[in-house]
């Protein structure tokens, strides 16, 4: 997989951002009802075609990461488990630690991936590299008057047809914390739904500015 770094110039900041926003926001499901659409550009309302089935997290649940070579549990789950390639359509992870060989065979080659990474900007440059096929994009973020930059968050958005799932654990996407240290894995599914409006709260706020 070839990467590329498109250069953090002043000229590039500002599309870099709306590229970055525009992977996030392709293909978005059901954020508006069908009303939003004339008859003439009729558009099938995924939420409210498609059949809902049970969510698989809906009150959210905390597991351990399954070790290599032990039996499987109601307990424990490899990363297979959390992010359901076969059903997954895009995904924005975070992680301290990346190891993009053993990550990429977790998920179909034509899933759109977004992964913001710690990275060293003393040696390292801040931006975003791309994949040449355009379904992989890695971020090496801004880290603006700290001094110490660090990004350690293990987060997980994954978009399915009719919810979203958020995941947050202490396992890097390495091999070694998914098979030999075991660590937790927090999950709750979303049910995207249009029609419901939540007062947002300060977690939501911190992780949409995220």
């Amino acid at each position: 997989m070839s990467i590329q770094l498109n250069q953090n110039d002043s000229d590039s900041d500002k599309s870099e951002l709306d590229r970055f926003d525009q992977l996030m926001s392709d293909d978005v499901i059901c954020i508006s009802d069908s009303s939003d659409f004339s008859d003439d550009d009729a558009q099938p309302s995924i939420c409210n075609d498609l059949p809902q089935p049970e969510l698989p997290f809906p009150d959210g649940t905390v597991k351990l990461t399954r070790m290599s070579g032990e039996n499987k549990s109601n307990d424990c789950v490899t990363l297979t488990d959390v992010v359901q390639p076969d059903k997954l359509r895009k995904a924005l992870l975070t992680t301290f630690v990346l190891d993009m060989e053993w990550l990429k065979p977790h998920f179909r080659a034509d899933t759109k991936l977004v992964i913001v990474q710690s990275y060293n900007p003393n040696v390292e440059p801040q931006g975003v590299l791309q994949s040449s096929d355009g379904l992989t994009t890695i971020v090496n973020p801004e880290f603006a008057g700290v001094k110490y930059p660090i990004m350690h968050s293990k987060i997980m958005l994954l978009f399915y047809d009719t919810y979203v799932r958020f995941v947050a654990s202490s396992a890097n996407l390495i091999e070694i914390d998914w098979t030999v240290m075991q660590n937790a894995v927090f999950i709750q599914d979303i049910r995207f739904d249009g029609s419901q409006i939540f007062e947002c709260t300060q977690f939501g706020s911190t992780l949409a500015q995220a």
